[in-house]
């Protein structure tokens, strides 16, 4: 490929591979402009129809006036192969970034979920869910602007539906990608997925910032699909014992399985701003294990204590039964930072994408 050109751009070297195909990295021949251009897999791109109406959808998506979603600049295909030719990111994806550090610090954890939850609030606005949000389309690049020096950059939109349901697929299998941040109502069914899967995506991302790992970890298809399903996720604090309670607290409504008992976003943002400044936030605690096996006096457990496990699920406890989860109305101090209670999102827009294959590299830095 190195040397050949594909419209107005010549192929300067190989970025990186995922499930769809590859991305290289192309320079204009008039101007002279570094790009990212991602082929696409022949077995993928056969269905000239069905490529071209996402991709359409894909350059509708970053048109979309936010900073932090990826722009797409044009579209095509090339000797049997579907491309498109992508703003080039210089940095490194979160996924990355985790796997180079480790646990993130809880300042960067907050700072980053803040704007991938900007980035979605957009998007959810303009009618459109991700449905593949995990580390790997999240690209992290320089920008004085912040305060952090980074700009958050959200790949893939408007593409999750190039594979039918690629989360299925072999090449997506390797690593567990995909599998490991899809939402509940992924597994059972992608037709009626809205942006709430996003925000149960965007949990398991925060989860592994601030832990090293995602909530659930499986060797299989099938173990991930079960422990999304039913298991409860590990209160974060028990992986890393500094995290907040504040932040266990967040990162339980937002992976509970139940979709309308999720926050909205600006509701996540507002609870991350209050997290990475100190502040508490008045959460409902969600009742766990140690809680559910004690005595019915359990239930008005003390909002400072600890346990291992958070339990969602009916367990018969009369009034406090809730489809999809179990809440106790816990004390919370004065001056905490309120978190709305969740309101259903609008009908699932028609503009979506189903559970995506692994996303490709957009940057040498990501490689």
């Amino acid at each position: 490929m190195v040397g050949e050109t594909i419209g107005n751009f010549r192929i300067v070297s190989l970025l990186g591979k995922g499930g769809m195909g590859e991305v290289w990295l192309a320079e204009n021949t008039n101007t002279g402009a570094r790009v990212a251009i991602k082929l696409l897999l022949t077995t993928i791109s056969a269905d000239t129809h069905h490529v071209q109406r996402l991709f359409n959808e894909a350059i509708a998506v970053s048109r979309i006036p936010h900073a932090g979603i990826v722009r797409i600049s044009d579209s095509g295909f090339h000797e049997g192969q579907a491309y498109l030719v992508m703003e080039l990111l210089e940095g490194e994806s979160l996924y990355n970034r985790v796997e180079r550090v480790g646990p993130l610090p809880l300042a960067q954890v907050c700072e980053i979920g803040i704007q991938i939850a900007g980035v979605l609030e957009a998007t959810h606005a303009a009618g459109v869910t991700h449905r593949d949000l995990k580390p790997d389309n999240i690209f992290l690049v320089p920008d004085a602007s912040f305060a952090s020096g980074e700009r958050v950059k959200v790949l893939d939109f408007g593409l999750a539906k190039l594979q039918g349901n690629p989360s299925m697929t072999t090449s997506t299998m390797t690593g567990m990608g995909t599998p490991l941040y899809m939402s509940p109502e992924q597994w059972r069914s992608s037709a009626n997925v809205d942006g709430r899967a996003d925000l149960y995506s965007l949990g398991c991302v925060i989860f592994e910032m601030a832990c090293g790992r995602p909530p659930f970890e499986a060797a299989s298809f099938a173990e991930a699909c079960a422990k999304h399903l039913a298991e409860i996720p590990p209160l974060a604090s028990d992986v890393v014992t500094s995290i907040p309670e504040s932040l266990d607290r967040l990162l339980a409504r937002m992976l509970i399985k139940n979709p309308a008992l999720r926050p909205a976003l600006v509701d996540v943002r507002t609870a991350l701003d209050a997290i990475r400044n100190g502040r508490a936030i008045a959460l409902p605690r969600i009742l766990t294990t140690s809680d559910v096996g004690a005595a019915s006096s359990a239930i008005m457990k003390p909002a400072g204590a600890r346990s291992s496990r958070l339990v969602v699920g009916l367990f018969g406890l009369g009034a406090l039964a809730i489809a999809g989860g179990v809440y106790a109305v816990m004390r919370t101090p004065a001056d905490a930072t309120p978190l709305a209670e969740p309101a259903p999102d609008p009908a699932p827009p028609s503009r979506d994408g189903s559970a995506g294959p692994d996303s490709v590299f957009v940057s040498p830095g990501a490689v």
